[in-house]
């Protein structure tokens, strides 16, 4: 399977750096409304290779996504000037794209499947609710069912390079000792700590990734829910069952998931709860902390020292990075070979200077 790193490599090359926070941008879904240049110029075909062509109209909507997405994540408005660069690097990209597609096999769609939905599974999960999913899709000028193909038409684009590129580099054994023992700094876990949680919001989360949101409950609902907290911390204290009060209580949309616990490495929290977690001793329970989500009642189970991970247990990983690394070196030579052999055209007019 591709790499967390070297997928956003491959999805950066396919489907143009600046849209990943904001999914993917490709060519194959139909646009939820069409442009006025759509509208009143023939739809001609801006490229053509072996197989497959890309249309004007398909280029028009991919900027027109980017262009909301860029919207939605607070940027200015893009200048005319800047509109034909644009244009030509998400073509590339999506040229790109339409080549990987057409060379997956029955394994690759299978396992681009799985790997879409999931990664749509996860985006959802992050954005607390269906209305809020929907809201922050729309707002970046698509749709659910859209993004859902394109991410599956991603993973599959992934699982194409990964076989016909990286899972063919040989990384030897000597590489990746080498490596362990000149970065020893990389593999130096720092201590961490394994707590339980009870969260009670004072922000909205359905609002936490919408640009210039008012995420502030109301303070009536802010004063119920530190009332509610110090009630469920008042039931701690008196020695119920922590698990029972997070799932009873908290407002973590993951609590059914982990029960409310966490492990949580030095430098990953913001100060005032990392202070409040390692200030405590195992199953001490702390008092009401407040942090920007809101306020929340914190059980240690343990500190888990620092230490410096074992070769064994790590020489896999590196030997993916190694070989990740190496893939990276390769792209731009592999795409390039790709684009010859569809025996791509570029059809577009080349704007004068």
């Amino acid at each position: 399977m591709p790499t967390p790193r070297l997928l956003l490599r491959v999805r950066a090359a396919v489907l143009g750096a600046a849209l990943l926070s904001a999914f993917a941008v490709t060519a194959a879904e139909p646009a939820p409304a069409k442009s006025a240049a759509i509208e009143l110029f023939p739809d001609l075909p801006v490229v053509k290779g072996k197989g497959f062509e890309i249309k004007a109209s398909e280029l028009e909507r991919a900027f027109m996504e980017y262009r909301a997405n860029q919207a939605a994540r607070g940027q200015a408005a893009i200048p005319e000037a800047q509109r034909r660069e644009i244009e030509d690097k998400l073509l590339a990209r999506m040229i790109v794209t339409r080549i990987l597609v057409s060379k997956a096999r029955p394994d690759d769609k299978a396992k681009g499947e799985v790997a879409g939905n999931k990664a749509y599974a996860d985006l959802r999960q992050r954005a607390g609710t269906d209305e809020s999913f929907k809201r922050q899709v729309e707002s970046m000028g698509m749709t659910t069912e859209s993004l859902k193909s394109q991410l599956i038409e991603r993973g599959v684009s992934e699982e194409v390079f990964s076989r016909e590129v990286k899972n063919k580099i040989a990384i030897p054994d000597a590489d990746v000792a080498k490596y362990y023992t000149d970065n020893p700094a990389r593999f130096e876990q720092p201590e961490k700590v394994r707590i339980s949680l009870i969260l009670k919001l004072t922000v909205d989360p359905s609002l936490l990734r919408v640009p210039n949101a008012k995420l502030d409950l109301p303070e009536e609902k802010k004063k119920a829910n530190r009332a509610e907290i110090e009630k469920l911390l008042a039931r701690a204290q008196m020695g119920e069952d922590f698990t029972k009060l997070v799932l009873e209580g908290s407002d973590d949309p993951d609590k059914k998931a982990n029960n409310g616990e966490y492990t949580f490495p030095r430098g990953a929290m913001s100060p005032e709860f990392e202070q409040a977690c390692f200030a405590l001793k195992p199953n001490e329970i702390s008092g009401i902390v407040v942090t920007k989500l809101g306020y929340q009642v914190i059980k240690l189970h343990e500190k888990i020292p620092a230490k410096k991970t074992e070769f064994e247990l790590v020489k896999a990983r590196i030997r993916e990075q190694l070989q990740q690394q190496e893939a990276e070196k390769q792209m731009p030579g592999y795409f390039e070979k790709l684009k010859a052999e569809a025996e791509v055209k570029i059809l577009r007019a080349v704007p004068p200077k």
